[in-house]
């Protein structure tokens, strides 16, 4: 009689004992939140609701969109910091948003139906009495809607924040999520804005180890200078926030030209003349961009706002690299785009103070630098990478993007390429093993029968 060797006798034990293990309910692969700008609660890298004075080139409403799969029964969204409190929302009266989702099944913003409104004090809408909350998630649970369903029988949505107070000089900090599987993504072609806040309110947040001004940990009254944040004795070193931002965008195929636009960077680095005194130093500044047009120019989302036409710019309020280290997160604020080769386009001097400025490439030639910034010989197709670097604290930025922009990379995270669960992959052990176990026995086989 033959004996089945050790090994597989081996193997076996650890197949039932997978199978058995398989057999439990596990939880799904599907575990975590897609978030903008980001899911990190004490990073501080927010969306921003601005009023007049508070810096208002762009008056446009927050747009995002969600895509839920149709196997999904319910939609999830969380507003981070809804309130207008003093966690993150430091400065001027209590700025209030109305925040509406609505179903999108064109997927294109047109043909929208309101399902719910909800306001971040609880006033009105769907969660009267309900306000938002401070430094924390407040969560919306809603069955999928049929209104929303799209041609591909997944459920889209389009889910607006409108600024209630763009009078007052004033402003109200927050994020935004959804669960896996969802798609989430800040719509194309609408201007947003971002913020990281300087005040001592979120200092706490952002510097873990700051105790205040008081502290000679912190701050040297002699030179009314806060200590270096590289000195790793500095009560300013490990902070939370890096000066960076990130998103991911897609490019279609066939795409000859990616026109980007970038409002109020205060692109100008500075030094302390005095106590509390910031002056430009001459190094980085902005200068008249001239693919941009000026005088009387100004593009149609900004028509209307404090936005001044395009030009050299005045000096930046505040400056970006800023002389006071709280602030400063070096070097002067810029950005990047990167293809899906790894290809870099850097963009060195983005916007100065209130203004807007395009960005573009084309593989068009001749280059009319009047026209177009770079001339490149592809815009090839795929996932596409905006970064943000060296962006100080209280300052300001917009962008406009030609396509959707993700906080994650959309083709790893759009419930279109679930990873197995245990479950599967004990079913994948499971078929892998008999193969093997078929393969093994017909070698025997042949080898008896030939003998």
């Amino acid at each position: 009689m033959y004996k089945i060797p050790n090994v597989i006798s081996k193997s076996i034990f650890l197949l039932i004992a997978l199978i058995a293990f398989s057999a439990f309910p596990v939880k799904s692969a599907y575990s975590q939140f897609q978030c903008l700008p980001t899911c990190d609660v004490t990073d501080g890298r927010l969306f921003i609701m601005a009023g007049v004075g508070a810096s208002t080139i762009n008056n446009q409403d927050t747009i995002l969109g969600i895509v839920t799969p149709g196997s999904e029964a319910m939609i999830e969204i969380g507003i981070f910091d809804g309130d207008a409190s003093t966690t993150w929302d430091d400065i001027g009266p209590p700025t209030q948003f109305e925040a509406t989702l609505m179903a999108d099944p064109l997927g294109d913003g047109t043909g929208l139906t309101v399902l719910a409104t909800y306001s971040s004090d609880g006033s009105f809408g769907d969660n009267i009495g309900d306000p938002m909350v401070d430094n924390d998630w407040y969560n919306i649970t809603l069955p999928n809607s049929s209104a929303a369903m799209n041609a591909d029988g997944n459920f889209s949505y389009v889910f607006m924040i409108r600024n209630l107070t763009p009078n007052i000089e004033a402003f109200n900090l927050f994020k935004v999520r959804t669960l896996d599987p969802s798609a989430f993504f800040i719509f194309e072609q609408t201007a947003f804005n971002v913020l990281t806040p300087a005040g001592f309110f979120s200092n706490p947040i952002l510097y873990p180890n700051f105790t205040g001004p008081g502290d000679p940990a912190c701050f040297d009254p002699m030179t009314t200078e806060f200590c270096d944040p590289a000195d790793p004795m500095c009560c300013l070193s490990d902070s939370t926030y890096d000066g960076t931002y990130t998103f991911f965008f897609e490019v279609p195929e066939g795409t000859t030209e990616l026109e980007m636009w970038d409002g109020d960077f205060d692109y100008q680095s500075s030094f302390l003349a005095g106590p509390f005194d910031c002056q430009p130093d001459g190094i980085d500044a902005d200068t008249d961009d001239p693919n941009t047009p000026g005088d009387p120019f100004l593009p149609t989302w900004a028509i209307g706002t404090t936005a001044v036409f395009e030009g050299v710019g005045l000096p930046a309020s505040p400056f970006d690299d800023i002389c006071n280290n709280l602030q400063q997160r070096s070097p002067s604020a810029t950005y990047r785009i990167i293809d899906p080769f790894g290809v870099v386009y850097e963009n060195s001097n983005p916007s100065g103070d209130e203004e807007w400025e395009k960005f573009s490439l084309t593989t068009i030639a001749p280059l009319d630098p009047a026209v177009d910034d770079l001339l490149v010989s592809d815009l090839p197709a795929g996932v596409w990478r905006l970064e943000i670097i060296g962006l100080d604290l209280s300052n300001l930025n917009s962008l406009r993007w030609p396509f959707a922009l993700h906080s994650v990379n959309p083709e790893e995270s759009d419930g279109t390429r679930p990873i197995p669960t245990l479950n599967e992959w004990g079913l994948i052990t499971l078929s892998a093993f008999a193969l093997l176990i078929s393969v093994y026995y017909l070698r025997i086989r042949k080898a008896k029968a030939s003998s």
